[in-house]
């Protein structure tokens, strides 16, 4: 479905409070942009209670909506979760609203055909609640009606999975033992309650689909991605490796699966030779090969400290586009074609210092991005504020 996102770059969210984002995904229906934001404390709020905002498929930005039910307390790290061939989309978030701990969350939240909110369902604890536990990541499975969220314990360095049943009415029921592993591959830095990986310019967590795979991938310590299959059969969750990415001093990376090279599409910051910090590409096959790291190719063409890349197909078409921030002030985008060729011209949005944490998001026709900045078009926000641009691209 084509939109009509108002072409441009606009202010999505701005208070006098920090609003930072957290994820933005596209309803699988209807096309819908959503945006899940932090709204930090100030003297009138003295809590940091998570938002989502939606701009519908016709350009109209509707009030935004506080995802979780409670509130109070530190929330932080919210991941969205299209529902296939719905306008539902499914929140998994941190939160020690309960009690001093962090714990994870989830429900979901079903839009009409304007983008409005229609419902939404009952708050679970995914977590235990013996210690906290950060870093929550999810993916839903279309033939299984299942939703997949894995987590971090910051006490005993494990990684937790579970599944869960979406139901008709939008709750959740148990389709899983819960699942536990040694993170000894993951770097040590994970296991922090301060972890928050949708702030975080040094690290990243991957969990996604790539064909009939479940995919899961972290940073190991200072060398390269480890590769995971996560698959569930029977109740149980079966943790396997399939391969490490080998590369030095990678740091925060994204991927995608592209279904026209059957091939994980993976973006990463890493040092070059020259001292800077690039956003390099690279297809990830993972059957027949010993070490799936390919020819990673430099993607920025301004020399910069990058971070941060963000990655969304356009259709399946081979092509995509990529977002990453600068040090220097703006963030910058471009498309590509499935090996990674430069299709566009290099552009910068919002040429602002502390502009951070682009999200890609792509229809048909328009490419949106997602991000938090200080600035304006030149004037200061009340702090950190919640921006968006689009534009059109060829349609596929």
């Amino acid at each position: 479905m084509h939109t009509k996102y108002h072409v441009g770059l606009h202010i999505l969210f701005d208070d006098e409070s920090s609003n930072t984002l957290c994820s933005s995904i596209k309803t699988s229906k209807s096309n819908h942009l959503v945006s899940a934001y932090l709204s930090g404390e100030t003297n009138r709020i003295p809590v940091d209670p998570l938002y989502n905002v939606v701009v519908n498929n016709k350009g109209v930005r509707h009030s935004p909506f506080t995802l979780p039910d409670l509130t109070n307390g530190t929330q932080k790290d919210a991941v969205l979760i299209p529902v296939d061939n719905t306008d539902r989309f499914i929140s998994v978030w941190c939160s020690d609203a309960i009690s001093s701990r962090f714990r994870i969350y989830m429900r979901s939240h079903q839009l009409n055909d304007v983008g409005k909110l229609v419902s939404q369902g009952l708050t679970i604890q995914v977590s235990q609640s013996y210690g906290d536990y950060v870093g929550p990541k999810a993916i839903y499975i279309t033939e299984r009606n299942q939703v997949i969220v894995s987590w971090l314990s910051v006490d005993s360095k494990n990684i937790h999975i579970k599944a869960f049943k979406l139901k008709e009415d939008g709750n959740f029921e148990e389709d899983s033992y819960e699942f536990m592993t040694s993170g000894s591959f993951l770097s040590d830095e994970y296991f922090n309650r301060n972890l928050d990986l949708s702030r975080d310019t040094e690290r990243s967590i991957s969990f996604i689909r790539a064909g009939k795979l479940n995919i899961f991938m972290g940073n190991v310590n200072n060398n390269g991605i480890g590769i995971y299959s996560v698959d569930v059969a029977n109740g149980n969750i079966f943790f396997s490796s399939l391969a490490n990415y080998e590369r030095q001093n990678i740091g925060c990376f994204n991927a995608i699966y592209d279904v026209t090279k059957l091939a994980i599409k993976i973006v990463f910051s890493a040092i070059s030779g020259n001292g800077n910090v690039d956003i390099l590409g690279d297809n990830i096959r993972l059957f027949g090969l010993n070490n799936p790291r390919g020819m990673a190719v430099p993607l920025n063409e301004r020399k910069a400290v990058c971070s941060s890349p963000s990655i969304a197909n356009i259709g399946e078409s081979g092509n995509f586009v990529v977002a990453w921030q600068t040090s220097n002030g703006p963030i910058y985008f471009n498309e590509f074609d499935s090996d990674y060729s430069i299709v566009g011209d290099e552009t910068s949005i919002n040429d602002e210092r502390d502009t951070i944490k682009p999200s890609v998001v792509v229809t048909s026709n328009q490419t949106a991005i997602v991000f938090s900045s200080r600035a304006y078009q030149g004037k200061p926000l009340s702090d950190y504020g919640v921006l968006y641009f689009v534009a059109d691209h060829e349609s596929y």
